[in-house]
């Protein structure tokens, strides 16, 4: 009876070392993403082509207005060119 109760408990105690195993390799990824995360640029910025002076620099989140209103009549004139159906 003792022979199947320590090979019960052998089971269970590789069990819980592989458990071990997958959150100790967790942790360390989580430390990796952590460190990463902290070493990544605050700011960003872009060059806006084809100009590639230093004065064409703008942050990635600032969207120039004009490319917004090209962007809109772009949409309007591809809606408004679709054909009619007679």
């Amino acid at each position: 009876m003792s022979w199947f109760r320590n090979d019960g408990m052998t089971a269970r105690d590789n069990h819980i070392f592989s458990l071990r195993i997958a959150c100790v390799l967790l942790f360390a990824g989580m430390l990796i993403t952590g460190i990463g995360w902290m070493r990544a640029p605050s700011e960003l910025t872009i060059h806006n082509p084809p100009d590639l002076r230093s004065g064409s620099t703008r942050k990635w989140w600032e969207v120039p207005p004009s490319t917004v209103y090209s962007f809109a009549f772009y949409i309007f004139q591809q809606l408004n060119a679709w054909p009619k159906k007679r």
